[in-house]
């Protein structure tokens, strides 16, 4: 099954664009196929091949996987609204940032910069908050979409603001346990993990975020640090294909989900939800098969995960294509030629219904 889409991601691992790889479709709460290419380090004896127990540092997919869905959570008990603005939760944040909105931190509208070594700005971890609420705005919030990583900081501490717990804590109670994700977290032990680059001192980034931001502030954050195998992720997108439940567990009402996958950020050339990216904008990863309605995130380190509403499908790629050096070029279009093949060969089995 979706043999196409398994010879174009073996010939990506034999060409170079990414060490190993693991992929996985299905449909709504079904698991059609799943398979694994490659290894762990090709430069790194022993050469571990990639497999189920395989854990990949999930980059910015971590801010969809963790808090997106946290806050959507939120958003549906109530506990937090959308147009909350930051002034709520950062006394310190002044008039013009303090009304800025959890909404505009999800859709990357806020204004904020995309993007800022915060170890090289002086103040602690424990002031990150404050560090980029203090940085200047780089456009008028709402009127541009810029992807920013800066947000997502905020957001993750908002969540810990809220419950008086750390991150990982929520997101180990409220999201992965609850969806048997057994093997997915912060911090996770490094011999299970696909490396990424070398860090400052020469050795390889093993079980440690790749996210230079996320490890600064201890290796959990809202923009990165989750790690996950692709069984796991492969539930959590099957819940995103149901419609927000998964095998009874209710991770996201559906209401809700839909309302965060509505289009929020219509002619400022990127389609984007409540923390999702949506399919439909020219050259996104989605590829031009996803149906208007599709939705997922990526991750730089290489990972993704798409869903087709329109049919319920859902694809999940996690590679370590950072490995032994971060090479985007030669990554560039896989996911989207990925999707095509696996749309093509799933309509052509459903009898072009979907």
């Amino acid at each position: 099954m979706f043999e196409t889409a398994c010879s174009l991601l073996q010939h990506a691992v034999t060409a170079g664009r990414c060490p190993g790889a693991a992929l996985a479709m299905g449909c709504r709460g079904r698991l059609l196929a799943q398979a694994y290419f490659g290894t762990m380090a090709p430069l790194d004896a022993p050469f571990e091949p990639v497999g189920p127990h395989t854990v990949y540092d999930l980059a910015s997919l971590s801010k969809v996987v963790a808090a997106t869905t946290l806050l959507l959570q939120d958003f549906a008990s109530g506990a937090l609204s959308p147009q909350d603005p930051l002034r709520r939760f950062f006394a310190g944040a002044g008039p013009q940032k303090g009304a800025l909105t959890l909404a505009q931190l999800l859709t990357h509208t806020a204004g904020l910069k995309s993007w800022a070594r915060l170890d090289l700005l002086g103040p602690p971890p424990a002031a990150a908050a404050e560090t980029i609420l203090s940085m200047p705005l780089a456009y008028a919030p709402g009127s541009q979409v810029v992807y920013s990583d800066l947000g997502f900081i905020l957001l993750g501490r908002v969540l810990e603001l809220v419950h008086g717990a750390p991150l990982p804590q929520l997101a180990r109670q409220r999201v992965f346990a609850p969806l048997g994700m057994a093997h997915t977290g912060y911090a996770p032990p490094p011999a299970l993990c696909a490396p990424t680059e070398r860090d400052e001192r020469g050795a390889w980034l093993r079980g440690v975020v790749h996210d230079e931001n996320a490890r600064f502030l201890g290796g959990d954050s809202g923009n990165a640090g989750v790690f996950s195998t692709l069984p796991d992720l492969a539930r959590y997108a099957a819940a995103l294909a149901c419609g927000g439940s998964l095998e009874g567990v209710e991770l996201v009402p559906a209401a809700t989900l839909r309302a965060a996958c509505q289009n929020a950020t219509p002619g400022l050339g990127q389609n984007r939800g409540l923390g999702f990216q949506l399919a439909g904008a020219p050259g996104d990863f989605f590829g031009p098969l996803f149906s208007p309605a599709g939705f997922g995130h990526t991750g730089f380190t290489g990972t993704s995960l798409a869903v087709d509403p329109a049919g319920g499908l859902f694809v999940v790629l996690l590679t370590n294509r950072v490995h032994p050096a971060r090479q985007p070029d030669r990554f560039v279009g896989l996911r989207a030629e990925i999707h095509s093949a696996i749309l093509q060969e799933w309509r052509a089995q459903q009898g072009g219904n979907t």
